[in-house]
């Protein structure tokens, strides 16, 4: 019954994270690149939502306040493990466009690279497995006294007035950003506060059902726990038998659950855009990156970021903090990196030939020949645009484009090779 009450809560919060639009790769990798701000806004106003259900429900006794401690590694550095760790994470949304709980959701709706990211995530939990005992002191994370794991007892802030400023902040962000940053066009997906909100409510669900909140990264270490064990019988108290099905597990296939149901009952949602390319080997990566960084720092993005944001717990704070960091440095350092290599090419006077291989829109330029065109192409980095022409050729069998319509010589190409969407226009 225990097992039941996981996966219906957890179908909650796959629904709610489906409806949001939060698992769609553009999004996550737009908000590192700081192009996009869907993400930001859907996860303050679930982190705020999460912050009044769960201090309303702790304070009336229903559900334990229990903050996750500080993850320490072997350096001595006090939250080594969720500096470490977080930053992580954020490489690996970076590199994927996703989470540790979005993969869940691209799987289902079959989005690339969904599968070949949670492949690196289930490898992530394994190698964390494998090597967790040689990575920590003995005990694992710190117990220190309750004080200093959550923010408002460590600075003696009364815990009313400290959810208050909470709100308010997370409310002054929202604001800030849908004032700065409005959404560009329409969305298949649910206005970012109702998507947020929507998660908040999933999280009193998970709350209520199971008397804990939202988490997913402890799924992938109970996967590779029992994939180890399938190899080595381990001798530690209270290592996860390879047969007993977890409660993290069971909560993990909820929201995959929760993500087919909320899709197949309203397709819309399916539908993700893909803005930047991710090769197979650079998902796998990512996946295993991401997942490792989560399992050593404690938790996730849902984890450390909805539910250990909204206790107002310090090692979630520190957490999430390395996570942006680390997410948004990396994704600067690679457009740093895309800008250079076009800035060559462009002062390059050598010709080049690129090849369509991504499969989107089938039928938009059924009459285009698959033989070389003179194109011009436009690539625009930040406020850096650059006009090249080369030549193009299209592999009908393999490669299609994102037309603007059957007869117009302007479309969009996702360049598996190269990583960014380009403006092409066929001379």
């Amino acid at each position: 019954m225990d097992l039941v009450a996981q996966m219906v809560a957890g179908s909650t919060f796959g629904a709610a994270l489906t409806a949001s639009g939060v698992w769609n790769p553009s999004t996550i990798v737009e908000q590192m690149r700081f192009h996009d701000f869907h993400m930001l806004k859907v996860f303050m106003t679930a982190s705020s939502a999460s912050a009044l259900f769960m201090h309303l429900l702790s304070r009336s006794g229903n559900v334990p306040n229990k903050p996750r401690p500080a993850s320490l590694l072997l350096t001595g550095v006090p939250y080594d493990g969720n500096i470490i760790g977080g930053a992580m994470v954020g490489f690996g949304m970076t590199l994927t466009g996703a989470c540790p709980g979005t993969v869940l959701v691209q799987i289902v709706t079959r989005t690339y690279p969904g599968l070949y990211t949670f492949a690196g995530g289930v490898a992530g939990g394994i190698l964390y497995v494998a090597l967790q005992r040689h990575l920590r002191p003995s005990g694992g994370c710190s117990k220190p006294d309750d004080e200093s794991l959550l923010l408002w007892k460590k600075y003696h802030i009364n815990p009313d007035l400290s959810v208050l400023a909470y709100e308010a902040m997370c409310i002054g962000v929202v604001s800030m950003a849908t004032v700065l940053a409005p959404p560009v066009g329409t969305s298949s997906f649910l206005p970012p506060i109702v998507g947020g909100l929507c998660i908040g409510a999933a999280q009193l669900a998970s709350l209520v059902l199971r008397g804990q909140p939202v988490g997913i990264s402890t799924a992938y270490e109970d996967l590779g726990a029992k994939v180890c064990g399938l190899f080595k019988k381990s001798d530690k108290p209270g290592a996860k038998s390879v047969t007993t099905p977890t409660q993290a597990i069971a909560f993990a296939a909820g929201v995959m659950l929760g993500a087919a149901a909320l899709v197949r009952l309203i397709p819309k949602f399916a539908v993700a855009e893909i803005a930047t390319a991710v090769s197979p080997a650079r998902a796998v990566i990512g996946g295993v990156i991401m997942v490792f960084g989560a399992r050593l720092a404690g938790g996730c993005t849902s984890g450390h970021g909805i539910s250990g944001m909204s206790m107002l717990a310090t090692s979630s704070v520190v957490t999430v903090a390395s996570m942006f960091a680390g997410g948004m440095g990396l994704a600067q350092i690679l457009s740093c990196m895309w800008y250079l290599y076009f800035r060559g090419i462009q002062n390059s006077s050598i010709p080049y030939t690129y090849e369509l291989r991504c499969v989107r829109v089938p039928d938009v330029f059924p009459c285009l020949p698959p033989k070389p065109r003179q194109f011009e192409r436009s690539v625009l980095f930040g406020d850096v645009q650059f006009q090249e022409l080369g030549t193009l050729r299209v592999t009908q069998a393999k490669g299609e484009c994102y037309g603007l319509s059957p007869t117009s010589r302007d479309f969009q190409v996702l360049y598996t090779n190269y990583g960014v969407m380009s403006n092409i226009r066929i001379c």
